[in-house]
């Protein structure tokens, strides 16, 4: 058997080590300024004037992720490439598209923070305990 030459105490130090050093997948670094914006995004916003404020902010915090190339690939392709969108000829982007959003203004929609959402952001502090607690475990921060 390929495992009985490992000694149990190196696995243990050696899984230990993988799962302390490592950042799981997908994990986007956010700088300071996009920290801030995040902390200002409700994913579950109680009123219309709500909705207006956090879109507002979600939008300055796509444009800055965007602009510095911060979300892996993969994330895109799933909201820019048909054959990520399963039962549908059109892209996630392409159906904002057709529905008359277009430009900056897709990522300012309301429909566009479960996207925002998806893209697992987050702070160790988590700004929003208890409203979406699934967010809150994978970015860093720099700056």
């Amino acid at each position: 058997m390929l495992y009985a030459s490992i000694e149990v105490s190196d696995w243990a130090a050696n899984f230990e080590a993988m799962t302390t050093t490592r950042k799981p997948p997908g994990t986007i670094t956010l700088t300071k300024t996009e920290q801030q914006l995040l902390t200002r995004i409700n994913f579950r916003p109680d009123s219309h004037e709500e909705y207006r404020e956090v879109c507002r902010a979600a939008s300055q915090l796509a444009k800055s992720l965007l602009k510095r190339a911060a979300i892996p690939e993969i994330r895109l392709a799933y909201f820019t490439k048909p054959e990520y969108n399963i039962g549908s000829r059109k892209s996630r982007l392409e159906v904002f598209e057709s529905n008359g959003t277009e430009g900056d203004d897709v990522l300012g929609h309301p429909h566009f923070l479960k996207y925002l959402n998806n893209a697992r952001l987050s702070s160790e502090r988590a700004p929003f305990p208890g409203r979406f607690p699934e967010v809150g475990r994978f970015v860093e921060t720099i700056d």
